[in-house]
């Protein structure tokens, strides 16, 4: 199912179509980006979507979010986030562990538990400000689909 169209319907939106140099990206981050997120930020691009979820994303090029946003958290790994990213630790470039890809304004983080598997079967991991973690067995726009659809 093809749930970032989906998605696009849901909310009336017109995919953008950016086009994004995918392969640089994923060259600096070490790894395949799951393709569903890819084709999110190819039809939704930057922003605030709905108003409560911020997705990292792209206006296209081969500049991206998800990158800045792993660049900061291994600056701060040493100290905030080692104890916060526990058991898996942050994604190293060819090996495993938590990749940020969003957050939700009500203070939740989302990454993907990457490294095992295929990148379009990583699990969406949900850290609440608690610093409980949830795990959700399903690509990342069919988990934006549900969270703002059920």
């Amino acid at each position: 199912m093809n749930w970032v169209m989906r998605l696009a319907e849901a909310v009336n939106w017109r995919p953008l179509e950016l086009d994004v140099s995918w392969n640089e990206i994923e060259a600096v981050l070490g790894s395949p980006l799951p393709a569903d997120f890819k084709r999110f930020c190819e039809v939704f691009g930057r922003g605030e979507f709905c108003d409560g979820l911020v997705v990292d994303s792209t206006d296209g090029g081969a500049a991206h979010e998800l990158l800045d946003d792993l660049a900061d958290y291994r600056k701060l790994a040493e100290s905030l986030y080692r104890t916060h990213l526990d058991p898996h630790g942050l994604y190293t470039k060819g090996g495993s562990g938590y990749i940020p890809w969003g957050r939700i304004t009500q203070g939740h983080s989302l990454y993907w538990l990457a490294g095992q598997g295929s990148p379009d079967e990583w699990p969406v991991m949900m850290n609440a400000e608690t610093g409980e973690w949830e795990r959700f067995d399903v690509p990342m726009s069919e988990f934006v689909f549900r969270v703002f659809t059920d």
